[in-house]
Protein backbone atom coordinates (compact mmCIF):
# COMPACT_ATOMS: atom_id res chain seq x y z
CA UNK A 1 0.00 0.00 0.00
CA UNK A 2 2.83 2.35 0.92
CA UNK A 3 4.49 1.85 -2.51
CA UNK A 4 1.19 2.48 -4.30
CA UNK A 5 0.69 5.72 -2.35
CA UNK A 6 4.28 6.74 -3.14
CA UNK A 7 3.79 6.20 -6.89
CA UNK A 8 0.44 7.99 -6.75
CA UNK A 9 2.06 11.02 -5.12
CA UNK A 10 4.88 11.04 -7.71
CA UNK A 11 2.37 10.74 -10.57
CA UNK A 12 0.27 13.57 -9.09
CA UNK A 13 3.32 15.82 -8.74
CA UNK A 14 4.34 15.12 -12.35
CA UNK A 15 0.83 15.88 -13.64
CA UNK A 16 0.67 19.10 -11.62
CA UNK A 17 4.13 20.07 -12.91
CA UNK A 18 3.08 19.51 -16.53
CA UNK A 19 -0.15 21.48 -15.96
CA UNK A 20 1.75 24.43 -14.45
CA UNK A 21 4.32 24.40 -17.29
CA UNK A 22 1.48 24.37 -19.84
CA UNK A 23 -0.29 27.30 -18.16
CA UNK A 24 2.94 29.31 -18.00
CA UNK A 25 3.68 28.58 -21.65
CA UNK A 26 0.17 29.69 -22.69
CA UNK A 27 0.41 32.87 -20.60
CA UNK A 28 3.80 33.75 -22.11
CA UNK A 29 2.53 33.18 -25.65
CA UNK A 30 -0.53 35.33 -24.95
CA UNK A 31 1.53 38.22 -23.54
CA UNK A 32 4.04 38.04 -26.39
CA UNK A 33 1.22 38.07 -28.97
CA UNK A 34 -0.37 41.11 -27.29
CA UNK A 35 3.00 42.88 -27.32
CA UNK A 36 3.45 42.25 -31.04
CA UNK A 37 -0.06 43.55 -31.76
CA UNK A 38 0.60 46.69 -29.69
CA UNK A 39 3.87 47.25 -31.59
CA UNK A 40 2.20 46.74 -34.97
CA UNK A 41 -0.65 49.11 -34.01
CA UNK A 42 1.89 51.64 -32.69
CA UNK A 43 0.04 51.57 -29.34
CA UNK A 44 2.83 52.65 -27.03
CA UNK A 45 0.62 52.88 -23.93
CA UNK A 46 -0.71 49.32 -24.32
CA UNK A 47 2.84 48.06 -24.90
CA UNK A 48 4.17 49.79 -21.77
CA UNK A 49 1.29 48.45 -19.68
CA UNK A 50 2.17 44.93 -20.81
CA UNK A 51 5.91 45.25 -20.11
CA UNK A 52 5.29 46.90 -16.74
CA UNK A 53 2.73 44.35 -15.53
CA UNK A 54 3.69 42.16 -12.59
CA UNK A 55 2.66 39.04 -14.51
CA UNK A 56 5.01 39.85 -17.41
CA UNK A 57 7.88 40.58 -15.04
CA UNK A 58 7.21 37.32 -13.20
CA UNK A 59 7.15 35.22 -16.38
CA UNK A 60 9.98 36.88 -18.32
CA UNK A 61 13.51 37.95 -17.46
CA UNK A 62 14.28 41.68 -17.32
CA UNK A 63 16.77 41.15 -20.15
CA UNK A 64 14.00 39.80 -22.40
CA UNK A 65 11.62 42.62 -21.41
CA UNK A 66 14.23 45.31 -22.07
CA UNK A 67 15.05 43.63 -25.39
CA UNK A 68 11.37 43.92 -26.40
CA UNK A 69 11.28 47.53 -25.16
CA UNK A 70 14.34 48.24 -27.32
CA UNK A 71 12.68 46.76 -30.41
CA UNK A 72 9.56 48.82 -29.81
CA UNK A 73 11.59 52.01 -29.28
CA UNK A 74 13.44 51.36 -32.55
CA UNK A 75 10.11 50.91 -34.35
CA UNK A 76 8.97 54.30 -32.94
CA UNK A 77 12.36 55.79 -33.85
CA UNK A 78 12.58 57.29 -30.37
CA UNK A 79 16.28 58.01 -30.01
CA UNK A 80 16.05 58.80 -26.29
CA UNK A 81 14.28 55.52 -25.43
CA UNK A 82 16.61 53.51 -27.68
CA UNK A 83 19.63 54.92 -25.83
CA UNK A 84 17.96 54.25 -22.47
CA UNK A 85 17.18 50.58 -23.15
CA UNK A 86 20.57 49.98 -24.75
CA UNK A 87 22.14 51.36 -21.58
CA UNK A 88 19.96 49.05 -19.46
CA UNK A 89 20.90 46.02 -21.55
CA UNK A 90 24.60 46.91 -21.52
CA UNK A 91 24.59 46.78 -17.72
CA UNK A 92 23.21 43.23 -17.72
CA UNK A 93 25.28 40.09 -18.15
CA UNK A 94 24.49 39.14 -21.74
CA UNK A 95 25.24 35.79 -23.33
CA UNK A 96 27.33 35.93 -26.50
CA UNK A 97 24.20 35.32 -28.59
CA UNK A 98 22.21 38.06 -26.83
CA UNK A 99 25.16 40.45 -27.08
CA UNK A 100 25.27 39.85 -30.85
CA UNK A 101 21.57 40.65 -31.10
CA UNK A 102 21.70 43.82 -28.98
CA UNK A 103 24.95 45.21 -30.41
CA UNK A 104 23.77 44.45 -33.94
CA UNK A 105 20.44 46.19 -33.35
CA UNK A 106 22.24 49.22 -31.92
CA UNK A 107 24.67 49.46 -34.85
CA UNK A 108 21.94 49.08 -37.48
CA UNK A 109 19.66 51.59 -35.76
CA UNK A 110 22.30 54.30 -35.54
CA UNK A 111 23.40 53.54 -39.09
CA UNK A 112 19.80 53.99 -40.28
CA UNK A 113 19.58 57.47 -38.72
CA UNK A 114 23.06 58.50 -39.87
CA UNK A 115 24.63 58.78 -36.41
CA UNK A 116 28.20 57.76 -37.26
CA UNK A 117 29.50 58.55 -33.75
CA UNK A 118 27.15 56.03 -32.13
CA UNK A 119 27.72 53.61 -35.02
CA UNK A 120 31.41 53.66 -34.22
CA UNK A 121 30.77 53.14 -30.51
CA UNK A 122 28.70 50.00 -31.12
CA UNK A 123 31.03 48.78 -33.85
CA UNK A 124 33.84 48.80 -31.29
CA UNK A 125 31.70 46.67 -28.98
CA UNK A 126 30.89 44.27 -31.84
CA UNK A 127 34.62 43.80 -32.45
CA UNK A 128 34.97 42.52 -28.86
CA UNK A 129 32.69 39.54 -29.63
CA UNK A 130 33.96 36.06 -30.54
CA UNK A 131 31.94 35.26 -33.68
CA UNK A 132 34.24 36.19 -36.57
CA UNK A 133 31.57 35.62 -39.22
CA UNK A 134 29.18 37.94 -37.37
CA UNK A 135 31.86 40.60 -36.97
CA UNK A 136 32.84 40.39 -40.64
CA UNK A 137 29.35 41.46 -41.75
CA UNK A 138 29.63 44.61 -39.66
CA UNK A 139 33.20 45.24 -40.88
CA UNK A 140 31.69 45.53 -44.37
CA UNK A 141 28.86 47.83 -43.33
CA UNK A 142 31.17 50.05 -41.30
CA UNK A 143 33.67 50.37 -44.12
CA UNK A 144 31.02 51.09 -46.75
CA UNK A 145 28.63 53.37 -44.88
CA UNK A 146 30.76 55.05 -42.21
CA UNK A 147 34.30 55.10 -43.61
CA UNK A 148 32.97 55.52 -47.19
CA UNK A 149 35.51 52.94 -48.33
CA UNK A 150 35.70 50.04 -50.78
CA UNK A 151 37.95 47.67 -48.84
CA UNK A 152 35.71 44.65 -49.56
CA UNK A 153 35.05 45.36 -53.24
CA UNK A 154 37.17 42.56 -54.70
CA UNK A 155 35.90 40.02 -52.15
CA UNK A 156 32.27 40.77 -52.95
CA UNK A 157 32.86 40.76 -56.70
CA UNK A 158 34.33 37.27 -56.30
CA UNK A 159 31.42 36.15 -54.10
CA UNK A 160 28.71 37.04 -56.62
CA UNK A 161 30.45 34.89 -59.23
CA UNK A 162 29.17 31.85 -57.31
CA UNK A 163 25.71 33.17 -56.47
CA UNK A 164 22.43 32.72 -58.31
CA UNK A 165 21.45 36.07 -59.89
CA UNK A 166 18.29 36.38 -57.80
CA UNK A 167 20.34 35.91 -54.62
CA UNK A 168 22.97 38.49 -55.56
CA UNK A 169 20.83 41.63 -55.28
CA UNK A 170 21.99 42.78 -51.85
CA UNK A 171 25.63 42.10 -52.69
CA UNK A 172 25.28 44.06 -55.94
CA UNK A 173 23.75 47.00 -54.09
CA UNK A 174 26.71 47.09 -51.69
CA UNK A 175 29.10 46.78 -54.63
CA UNK A 176 27.41 49.78 -56.27
CA UNK A 177 27.95 51.79 -53.08
CA UNK A 178 31.62 50.81 -52.96
CA UNK A 179 32.12 51.87 -56.57
CA UNK A 180 30.44 55.17 -55.70
CA UNK A 181 32.81 55.55 -52.73
CA UNK A 182 35.68 54.84 -55.13
CA UNK A 183 34.47 57.52 -57.52
CA UNK A 184 33.62 55.05 -60.31
CA UNK A 185 30.18 56.35 -61.35
CA UNK A 186 29.81 54.01 -64.36
CA UNK A 187 30.22 50.80 -62.34
CA UNK A 188 28.17 52.23 -59.48
CA UNK A 189 25.28 52.75 -61.91
CA UNK A 190 25.80 49.32 -63.50
CA UNK A 191 25.63 47.37 -60.23
CA UNK A 192 22.77 49.46 -58.87
CA UNK A 193 20.73 48.50 -61.95
CA UNK A 194 21.70 44.82 -61.58
CA UNK A 195 20.73 44.96 -57.93
CA UNK A 196 17.29 46.39 -58.68
CA UNK A 197 16.66 43.75 -61.36
CA UNK A 198 17.77 40.82 -59.19
CA UNK A 199 15.93 42.01 -56.06
CA UNK A 200 12.79 42.28 -58.17
CA UNK A 201 13.44 38.76 -59.50
CA UNK A 202 13.84 37.47 -55.93
CA UNK A 203 10.60 39.15 -54.88
CA UNK A 204 8.75 37.47 -57.76
CA UNK A 205 10.24 34.06 -56.86
CA UNK A 206 9.10 34.44 -53.25
CA UNK A 207 5.57 35.40 -54.35
CA UNK A 208 5.47 32.41 -56.66
CA UNK A 209 6.47 30.06 -53.83
CA UNK A 210 3.69 31.42 -51.62
CA UNK A 211 1.14 30.66 -54.35
CA UNK A 212 2.10 26.95 -54.31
Amino acid sequence: VYMKDKYLIIATVVVIGIAIATIISCLKKSIYKKMLIAMQMNDHTAFLNLTNSKLTQFLYSMMWIDSMRLEEAIMRNNKKDVAHYLDNLSKQKLSEKNAEKVYGQAFNYYLSIGDTVMCTRWYEKIKELKNDRFKREFDRSYNIYVEKGYKFLEDMLNEIEYMEPSKAGVHEYLISLMYANKGDAANAKKYKKLSEEHLQQLDEEIKEKHKK
